[in-house]
This record gives C-alpha cells, sequence and structure tokens, in this order.
C-alpha cells in the first residue's frame, strides 16, 4: 500500500546534545521547503534543509532536481533510561497534493459549470489516468527517497530502528 505518511522510531545511546549536534552538521537552514521543491542545494553540500530546535527537528531532503517527492520529516526527542529515542513523521509536502488537486479540478471541473468549455469523456478519463499515474510515480519516488532518508539518519546518529 502506498502511504503520504508514515512513522518510525530510532534509539540511540548519543545524549540529545550530540544528537542535535550531529543532525545540525546535516542540515542547512537557510533552504526553505519551497526552494528544495525546486531544486536548491546546499552550499555546504549538506542533504537536508529544515530547522531543528530544542524538541525536535523538521528536516526536508534536499535534492538537485526539482522534486515533488521530496519527504517532510518531523522529529521529537526523548531521553530515558540512558537511551534517546527519536520519534519521526514523514509527510509528503503539501505543496504537492494542492498541484495534483489543482490538476483534477482542471480536468474535470470546466465541464460541471460552463457547458461549452466541456470536455470530451475521453478526455477526461484519459486525464485522470494520467493523473493518477503520475501521482503514483510521485508516491514510488516520494517511498524511495523515505527510504534513504531514514538510513541516512540511522547513519549519522548510530541508531537502530525500534517498533512503536
Amino acid at each position: 500500500m502506498m502511504n503520504i505518511k508514515s512513522h518510525f522510531t530510532l534509539s540511540t545511546r548519543l545524549p540529545v546534545e550530540e544528537i542535535k549536534q550531529r543532525l545540525s552538521e546535516q542540515c542547512d537552514p537557510s533552504i526553505s521547503l519551497k526552494s528544495a521543491i525546486y531544486g536548491a542545494r546546499s552550499m555546504n553540500g549538506k542533504p537536508f534543509g529544515g530547522q531543528l530546535n530544542g524538541e525536535g527537528f523538521e528536516f526536508y531532503r534536499l535534492l538537485n532536481r526539482m522534486n515533488l517527492q521530496t519527504p517532510v520529516l518531523s522529529g521529537k526527542f526523548d531521553y530515558y533510561l540512558g537511551r534517546t529515542e527519536i520519534h519521526v513523521s514523514v509527510d509528503l509536502p503539501k505543496t504537492t497534493l494542492i498541484l495534483f488537486g489543482v490538476a483534477v479540478g482542471i480536468v474535470l471541473i470546466p465541464g460541471l459549470f460552463i457547458p461549452y468549455l466541456a470536455a470530451p469523456f475521453l478526455f477526461k478519463v484519459t486525464g485522470l489516468v494520467w493523473l493518477l499515474f503520475a501521482f503514483f510515480q510521485v508516491l514510488r519516488k516520494y517511498q524511495l527517497e523515505t527510504m534513504g532518508s531514514r538510513l541516512l539518519l540511522q547513519q549519522v546518529l548510530e541508531a537502530q530502528e525500534v517498533d512503536g
């Protein structure tokens, strides 16, 4: 099943301060999500853009091409019993969902409200099939980028993924 939202938890022996230090070395806060979607790259070679705060982080993957599929990772830190858990939520950018919604509207709506703009039924069906195909391609790439981001976080934080 293709999801546009997922969750996972990483566990590490590193203290929260060390985790924040390592994450700040991987994040370029000067790049916005909008810039990341249009293919902005970090001039410092950092793989993520976003913000790190006292309670957690919100990162997005930086790629050197336009990418509607960039995952947005939101994380919270929990420290107890000599271990730190990072609860990460991964979402598809809202911009991507809005763009696909607008595209569906462009294909379907004109014929409903303005009769002389009504497109032939075959055009609408073809347009919707093409949009569904494009959306599933974006979801597939999003899942691949999510997996890559997950593995990069595990490596940087010397963490193991835990259930729950």
